[in-house]
């Protein structure tokens, strides 16, 4: 080591080796180590290509798809947006116009969608475009990724015109109106106050209740009719015990009459006088207008080539057609028939329920309750008021002079909500629960109430308060209806099959006015 060094101090000597180790000779001079060349980014392979390619092509595809189900959504909602398409029901109305707004937001995801697939089908066929010219799967790539690119550009411009397409406009334009201020709450406020209108305790006329149901020509969306039979129809017994009904053309009826197959039974089941059981029948035409399936009047045809009779039993083609397809039947408790006659025709029933018919812009909500009296059918009941009297003046009776009876209402209701800009108006169709309590004897009388109403224009809490009414034995009692609202009317009808007995039940109609809302319909009971 240099002898001077030795003289410098420690410090020094420090800094004066770190110097020259680092060539610090007082040239100035550093040096860099060489930087390594980055390596470029090797080529997508030919499947991840192939996968980018048909990826995008499918989203763009499924995007077109997306918006075309939400045109035709919005098409088949703009229908269902008025009173009359509605039937009435605001919170039918309200969902269709969700429904249509709905529509217009997928259609505008689907276009952003389409786009996106567009920006990666062009990503993928930039990729296939660096891929060396002489490589073996360049070419077939290019295709495809030139067809996506084709492809995914086509369903842009046809989401494109699904946006901004007259149909879909014309939909959204239901909704939002010229303004673009309308909302589905606002359409449903529309139909709420049309029926509202008709429902208000001003507007007696406009809710009347009768004893006649809607006309035929009434649409059936329109009207609601409702029995309180217990009984069944004839199709419903056949299907209830594993049988099926089709429709046949028999006759003049070229739409077809429902029949079952009665293959298989005893000729002596269906016709009681063994003159008129068959031995063979022709097509199309009926054997016997006295055949009789378990008791249920009706007509049985061969409906085919192969009809026969083989050990007393039908056999092939055979069909039974009721002669009153809509009669009820019950099970016949009269030990000395029920053999034969397994079912009779259900004595007496009420028919109830309601429809709506528009004058101009002004809707009327009708209901209606009646006795329908199945004598024709071969019941054996008659329309008998029952009796009122005290019981100490009849046979066989002691209740007290007391009866319940317990049953059911349907309706049109409408329930208003808030006020100032935030206020509802909902309408729609209602169930409730009746219950009633009649004192019989001189002066017969019956009161009672109905709770629990059940439906999208409804306070769960109403509860109806139905006044004293007398009943008579020909017309209907009449009554107050208290709701701490406004006061309404009821009334109501006694009806029974034996004159010796208490009525088999009370029905009748009844309009209710409530501090939030308003109810018109009608009600059947049956004695409990």
């Amino acid at each position: 080591m240099n002898s001077n060094l030795k003289l410098l101090p420690a410090a020094l000597l420090v800094a004066v080796l770190a110097m020259a180790g680092c060539g610090g000779g007082g040239s100035g001079e550093t040096t860099t180590e060489p930087t390594e060349p980055t390596e470029p980014a090797p080529p997508a392979s030919v499947e991840q290509l192939s996968l980018d390619i048909q990826a995008a092509e499918n989203k763009a595809m499924t995007a077109k798809a997306k918006a075309e189900g939400a045109l035709k959504s919005a098409m088949k909602y703009d229908d269902m947006l008025m009173t009359t398409e509605v039937a009435g029901d605001s919170g039918a109305a309200m969902m269709a116009a969700q429904a249509i707004l709905k529509a217009e937001m997928d259609v505008a995801t689907a276009l952003t969608d389409a786009e996106a697939a567009l920006t990666a089908a062009e990503a993928a066929q930039m990729k296939v475009m660096e891929l060396p010219e002489n490589h073996p799967h360049k070419a077939t790539l290019m295709t495809s990724a030139d067809r996506a690119v084709e492809n995914a550009e086509m369903y842009v411009d046809d989401i494109k015109d699904i946006s901004t397409g007259v149909e879909l406009e014309a939909a959204v334009a239901l909704v939002v109106g010229t303004d673009k201020k309308g909302t589905p709450r606002s359409i449903a406020n529309t139909v709420g106050e049309a029926i509202a209108g008709a429902l208000a305790q001003a507007n007696t006329a406009r809710h009347p209740h009768t004893t006649t149901g809607p006309a035929a020509e009434i649409i059936a969306a329109h009207k609601l009719v409702m029995d309180d039979s217990r009984g069944n129809t004839w199709e419903e017994i056949v299907m209830n015990r594993g049988g099926s009904v089709v429709r046949m053309p028999i006759g003049s009826s070229n739409a077809g009459v429902k029949v079952s197959s009665v293959a298989g039974m005893e000729t002596a089941k269906l016709w009681a006088d063994a003159t008129q059981r068959p031995s063979e029948g022709a097509d199309g035409v009926a054997v016997s207008d006295a055949a009789s399936y378990m008791g249920i009047p009706g007509t049985v045809h061969c409906l085919g080539t192969d009809c026969k009779v083989t050990g007393g039993k039908l056999d092939g083609s055979w069909y039974f057609a009721p002669t009153a397809p809509a009669t009820h039947w019950v099970r016949n408790t009269d030990n000395a028939t029920r053999v034969a006659m397994p079912y009779v025709a259900d004595s007496i029933y009420v028919t109830y329920g309601h429809w709506l018919s528009v004058s101009g812009e002004d809707w009327t909500v009708h209901t209606f309750a009646n006795l329908s009296d199945s004598t024709t059918a071969g019941a054996t009941g008659t329309d008998a008021t029952g009796a009122l009297a005290a019981a100490a003046g009849l046979d066989g009776i002691d209740d007290g002079d007391k009866a319940t009876y317990s049953g059911g209402a349907v309706g049109m209701s409408v329930r208003t909500q808030g006020s100032g800009d935030s206020k509802t108006t909902d309408s729609g169709r209602f169930t409730a629960d009746v219950a009633l309590n009649a004192s019989f004897g001189s002066s017969p009388t019956v009161t009672g109430k109905i709770t629990n109403f059940q439906g999208g224009a409804v306070n769960p809490s109403w509860v109806v308060n139905l006044g004293q009414a007398t009943l008579q034995g020909s017309s209907a009692a009449s009554g107050v209806t208290v709701t701490g609202g406004r006061d309404g009317a009821w009334n109501a009808q006694a009806y029974g099959t034996d004159a010796t007995k208490r009525p088999t039940g009370i029905f009748g109609g009844f309009s209710a006015h409530f501090s939030d809302g308003d109810a018109a319909g009608a009600y059947a009971t049956t004695k409990d």
